[in-house]
């Protein structure tokens, strides 16, 4: 499902009614919505010395600490300064196959789900 999917099926839905999560249905709760997030799901960090890749992750902190870890490295070996260092190791971003996605997080599970909520869902809590 898409935002624009989501947000069509709430336009004719009251704003002031309270939003909860339903799961699982085989045995079907009522989750309260934390919050929802924004995230870009694929982009790659790389690792680069001299031009030439040498490392890639998905985590940004990762690749920040092996670039400190390398520059660290790069001036004891080199007897170098911190700023010829820097300019010989390069952290990039790689957004080409990135694409955004918004999780919506399920709070704290409440009880299960209403039988009403269960039929509207298409739920049959009485068989399971």
């Amino acid at each position: 499902m898409k935002v624009h999917e989501l947000m069509s099926v709430l336009e004719d839905m009251n704003p002031d009614a309270e939003l909860k999560i339903a799961d699982q249905p085989e045995w079907p709760f009522q989750n309260r919505v934390d919050e929802a997030v924004s995230v870009e799901i694929g982009v790659k960090y790389v690792l680069k010395i001299d031009g030439e890749p040498v490392a890639s992750s998905d985590s940004e902190s990762e690749i920040d600490e092996m670039r400190e870890d390398a520059l660290t490295d790069m001036m004891a070996e080199w007897e170098c300064d911190r700023c010829v260092a820097a300019g010989r190791v390069m952290a990039e971003t790689d957004e080409s196959e990135a694409s955004e996605v918004v999780f919506i997080a399920a709070g704290q599970q409440e009880c299960y789900l209403p039988q009403p909520a269960c039929e509207a869902l298409g739920w049959d809590r009485r068989n399971s």
